[in-house]
């Protein structure tokens, strides 16, 4: 029987040029949920080539769990590694509705080289969503 891996996905259509798809997975045997996240190119096509990566660790997701609940109006994640940097934001605005809720990711490389950037407007039933996964999340890699 096949490991059971959780996936969330959020598409975004482009608009004036922009979109993108931001998807997490929880992979319990690595101890984190896994983000990735891609322009749209065309209708329903992604750059999954370029796709922008993160690996978050219980006290990312307790960070972006705290925006989620209102917490905190916002959060942001900065990752090094010799690869590049990778940073990831969450926002809470009370004055956008469906979309309270704007994500970005990005990956700057330690080359140099052009820096991408990935962002998507959630729902309040996305980030419901979201939020029962991340939770998901910390039962299970801490086996609660």
């Amino acid at each position: 029987m096949a490991e059971f891996s959780p996936e969330f996905a959020v598409y975004k259509p482009p608009r004036s040029g922009k979109g993108g798809v931001m998807r997490w997975r929880l992979e319990v045997q690595n101890e984190a949920v896994f983000l990735d996240a891609a322009r749209t190119i065309a209708e329903r096509k992604f750059d999954w080539e370029n796709k922008v990566s993160m690996k978050w660790g219980i006290s990312d997701i307790g960070e972006v769990l705290a925006v989620i609940e209102k917490r905190v109006d916002g959060a942001e994640l900065y990752h090094k590694s010799p690869s590049g940097v990778a940073q990831f934001s969450i926002k809470y605005q009370r004055d956008r509705t469906p979309a309270n809720y704007f994500l970005s990711v990005s990956r700057q490389a330690s080359d140099g080289d052009e820096k991408r950037t990935i962002g998507v407007p959630l729902t309040q039933a996305e980030a419901a969503t979201l939020c029962v996964l991340l939770r998901a999340a910390i039962v299970r890699i801490l086996k609660w």
